[in-house]
């Protein structure tokens, strides 16, 4: 097969070149909405001072967490991808797929995106199966390892080719035609399966088996028992939770894992608590198995296409077409699902927020001779002039606490010391709470 893989009559046809032009698009429109969608992240997690926006809270630790580090590399690696087919306005303008820099370009930049977007969906997939079937979590140390090792394969094999694999003679330029755009040459089908053939076949079918593992368990058809799986031959039925509405999420928040009965439900919340994983992290977990899936199926055309190609069948130009652009939309569909389901991956941040400011108050607790209970609460120094609706809501939580009327409890300005037992000398005496 030559260099331009048999189509170079067909490039002109104007149906084709209307594909072409349409690769481009799908690729500029993948590139420009991940682009946003990382700015908007950068944003919230390194420039924005509304330091106590729950908005702003949540996506920090998001990306501070493993799932959300892999998840943000996945839509750096779907923007270059993107990028790279962009150029498939030019061979839509030219009415050809001819070799030159850029060709050389896109094949480079392509390969960057393809072996980074495989990767990337492989960690979260393997992350994911971590915490909802193993229900362990990961080390730190793994974490770093897989992304260190992850970005370094991603940014050295692009640059390994040209200069260190590549035979002119013999082979051929490293990058060149490859069907409707450019990626490794066809004198390099060894290369090609080893710089992303095998990672996005190991990504498909690792994730299609994992998430298959996943499946009987939430469904209880495997159940843990005494260190073991076991096979249940009657479960009682399966409620992923993916799609859930704000209400249903509430439900599951108050019952946990409620897919199981409530044995099973016990049992794996045990698990969750003792290997440090809490219900969050899995609600977080589901949601974020949709990205790997999403990737398998945008990824099947060009697949066919591929595996066509090496056992000696030439897929047709259409097909390759739509190969491209189905394989170049994964980026608006990482989008779209980070828009559907930002609120399940940041909404439990708010709940914690009362938490945080009740540090900044000291309570003490007066009680004289008649039982009369007396709450002061007073500021810390260096504490913020505002009072917040956290702060209201810590005297309310207080009242209840103690069961004191709301007319015993005096709060002092900010800098006045702490009340003395009472002067009275009726035999008062102060408790710290």
């Amino acid at each position: 097969m030559d260099d331009y893989g048999g189509y170079e009559a067909e490039y002109g046809i104007l149906g084709n070149r209307v594909g072409l032009a349409l690769i481009g698009a799908m690729g500029l429109i993948s590139s420009i909405s991940t682009l946003v969608l990382i700015v908007y992240i950068v944003y919230y997690t390194f420039l924005s001072k509304d330091h106590d926006q729950p908005m702003v809270q949540g996506i920090r630790s998001f990306t501070h967490s493993a799932l959300g580090v892999f998840l943000c590399s996945l839509l750096v690696s779907d923007m270059i991808q993107g990028a790279a087919f962009a150029i498939n306005f030019k061979w839509a303008a030219d009415g050809s797929v001819h070799s030159g820099m850029a060709c050389t370009a896109q094949g480079a930049v392509s390969q960057f995106g393809d072996l980074g977007s495989a990767l990337w969906s492989l960690a979260i997939s393997m992350y994911t199966f971590s915490l909802l079937f193993l229900v362990q979590k990961p080390p730190v140390w793994l974490t770093w390892t897989i992304f260190v090792a992850g970005w370094t394969l991603i940014t050295v094999l692009p640059i390994v080719g040209p200069y260190g694999i590549q035979r002119l003679e013999t082979k051929g330029e490293f990058y060149g035609v490859s069907g409707a755009w450019c990626w490794i040459g066809h004198g390099y089908q060894l290369e090609r399966f080893l710089y992303v053939y095998m990672w996005i076949f190991l990504s498909l079918f690792t994730s299609l088996i994992l998430y298959g593992l996943v499946y009987l368990r939430f469904s209880g058809r495997l159940v843990l028992k005494g260190g073991r799986f076991h096979w249940n031959s009657s479960p009682p039925g399966w409620s992923s939770g993916i799609f859930s509405s704000g209400t249903r999420e509430h439900t599951a928040t108050s019952r946990p894992y409620s897919t199981f009965h409530s044995n099973a439900a016990s049992q794996r919340l045990t698990e969750s608590e003792n290997n440090g994983i809490g219900k969050h992290l899995k609600s977080i977990s589901k949601r974020l198995m949709l990205y790997p899936l999403v990737y398998s199926i945008v990824t099947l055309p060009v697949a066919a296409c591929r595996i066509g190609a090496v056992s000696g069948w030439k897929p047709p130009l259409p097909m390759y077409i739509f190969a491209g652009i189905s394989f170049t939309s994964s980026g608006l569909t990482n989008v779209i699902l980070f828009i559907v389901t930002r609120h399940a991956l940041l909404r439990k941040v708010v709940a914690v927020r009362p938490q945080i400011h009740v540090t900044t108050h000291q309570v003490t607790v007066l009680e004289d001779a008649r039982g009369v209970q007396t709450i002061h609460l007073h500021r810390f120094k260096g504490s913020e002039e505002r009072e917040t609706n956290s702060d209201k809501s810590v005297s309310v939580e207080f009242d209840e606490a103690f069961s004191v009327p709301k007319k015993y409890i005096s709060v002092p300005v900010h800098g006045s010391a702490p009340p003395s037992p009472d002067p009275t000398g009726d035999g008062s005496t102060p408790r710290p709470s």
